[in-house]
């Protein structure tokens, strides 16, 4: 008996972590459905994923346990005239009943009897408003560059010319402005994160639809305020002759987030980034010389060795007496 109640304990048990998990996954799944633009403090557009181009009928409510029937449904509307998408909005009476008393509020939508998302709670400071997504489409362009390549001094080593260039970020920007640099290896997951997505941003096109584009804004913004650099910090360093210099120790393969600072009088600073890929660890090329060595022939050096002295003068004698007998022959024959 025991047993059988201790077996059904634990199925229960068993069944509310299972039923917990999925709730729990059907609400990490329902907050990736709404993508938002702030149109004004009381304005708001509101995307909701694989609806963008089909009418719905959607409703807000400050009760997560609502009835549906007790809820009050309003037509989607198009983001603008032409081609638009359609959107659930919150306007300034809607915005008075639902959101003002900062109360949480939530979202039903549905297609006829079919609803698509219910009970999805609605956090306004989640939307970008658009001079966000202004601001967001800066960054990388904020300060003009320009990517170049600067070739170090001719080394000889061992009769072997040495070429080296290293990669450079040249600044085009203002000359009257002073400008102030600090590199930081992309080596932790924020960082890492950052260059994915701003490689995604500068692929946005029309290709991607404007909730897919929203959800990369928001990625990045985030991903971005995690990593931006304090402008009043120390470790900033003064740009000399409008050049950044890819970092000495660097090795093919690794990326550098290189963090500019604009500054002119009376101005806020203007902070901007770079991704800067190293294709070369400072790539040195190697032109053979060819060496000639000329080798003249030379005598022995016998220094004051009597020996080779007195082998020397027997062969001169011999040689000497040779001569003699010779001429000595051609008088007798005469």
């Amino acid at each position: 008996m025991r047993e059988t109640l201790k077996n059904k304990i634990l199925l229960c048990l068993l069944i509310i972590v299972m039923a917990i998990t999925i709730l729990q996954g059907f609400s990490y799944a329902q907050s990736e459905n709404l993508q938002m633009i702030k149109k004004s403090k009381e304005e708001y557009m509101i995307y909701i994923s694989n609806l963008l181009n089909e009418e719905f009928e959607f409703a807000f409510s400050n009760n997560v346990a609502a009835q549906k029937d007790t809820l009050v449904f309003q037509k989607a509307a198009l983001d603008n005239a032409e081609n638009g998408n359609y959107i659930a909005y919150v306007d300034s009476n809607t915005y008075t009943q639902y959101f003002k008393n900062q109360e949480d509020t939530y979202l039903w939508v549905k297609q006829a009897e079919n609803y698509k998302v219910e009970a999805q709670k609605v956090n306004l400071k989640n939307a970008l408003s658009e001079n966000d997504i202004e601001k967001l489409n800066l960054v990388t362009k904020a300060i003009k560059v320009e990517a170049g390549q600067k070739e170090l001094p001719v080394k000889d080593k061992n009769g072997v010319k040495v070429t080296s260039k290293i990669g450079t970020i040249i600044i085009k920007d203002d000359t009257a402005a002073t400008y102030s640099y600090k590199i930081v290896k992309a080596t932790d997951t924020n960082s890492k994160e950052f260059i994915r997505i701003a490689k995604a941003m500068n692929d946005l096109d029309n290709n991607k639809n404007i909730f897919e584009q929203l959800s990369i804004y928001e990625q990045f913004q985030e991903v971005y305020s995690k990593i931006m650099p304090k402008t009043t910090a120390k470790e900033w360093t003064k740009v000399e002759d409008n050049t950044i210099e890819q970092p000495e120790n660097s090795k093919k393969g690794d990326q550098y987030l290189v963090w500019l600072k604009k500054e002119e009088a009376g101005k806020e600073p203007t902070i901007d980034v770079q991704i800067m890929d190293c294709n070369n660890d400072y790539a040195q090329n190697y032109e053979k010389q060819d060496v000639v060595i000329k080798q003249t022939t030379k005598l022995p050096i016998t220094g004051d060795n009597i020996i080779l002295f007195v082998i020397a003068g027997v062969i001169l004698a011999f040689i000497i007496a040779i001569v003699v007998l010779k001429i000595k022959n051609k008088k007798d024959t005469k």
